[in-house]
């Protein structure tokens, strides 16, 4: 089997970003769907980004 790997443009900028996400899943979920969250979907959200299990 033969595997692709492309070229991406901003590598570091993108792992950056994606590193930003996921930490701070509330912001992105805010951001992305438009829609507002209350504090404790906030804090809900942000713990379910930060968990390594």
């Amino acid at each position: 089997m033969i595997t692709q790997i492309r070229d991406v443009k901003n590598l570091k900028l993108w792992a950056k970003q994606i590193l930003f996400w996921r930490d701070h899943l509330d912001v992105f979920i805010e951001s992305y769907f438009c829609i507002r969250l209350k504090d404790t979907q906030k804090v809900v959200a942000r713990q379910f980004g930060r968990c390594d299990t």
